[in-house]
């Protein structure tokens, strides 16, 4: 697994602001906001939802396993939950709420 950015990305046909704090790394994505350097994933299959945000620096991780669909809506409230809402949720932003 690769920790460092690998490619740049872009969410649509053109580029956005947001695109700079989500870069791809290898195996997983990162999230740069002011608590650091995030590592970050999604999965999706027909009713499930699952998601996991870590800050290798901090020690802080958390993951979501969602038994529907729309259980990614739950994320904004978890992760200032549980990981403080001191920061700015890139990932997620930048997600605009939806999985693949």
């Amino acid at each position: 697994m690769m920790l460092s950015k690998a490619a740049d990305v872009r969410k649509g046909d053109k580029p956005s602001p947001d695109d700079a704090h989500v870069p791809v790394a290898l195996g997983v994505r990162l999230q740069y906001n002011e608590a650091g350097t995030w590592l970050w994933h999604t999965g999706s299959n027909p009713g499930f939802r699952c998601y996991f945000i870590s800050n290798p620096a901090t020690g802080e991780s958390l993951t979501a396993f969602m038994n529907a669909e729309t259980g990614f809506r739950a994320m904004p409230l978890l992760m200032k939950l549980f990981l403080g809402s001191h920061q700015t949720f890139w990932a997620y932003l930048w997600r605009e709420g939806e999985l693949d």
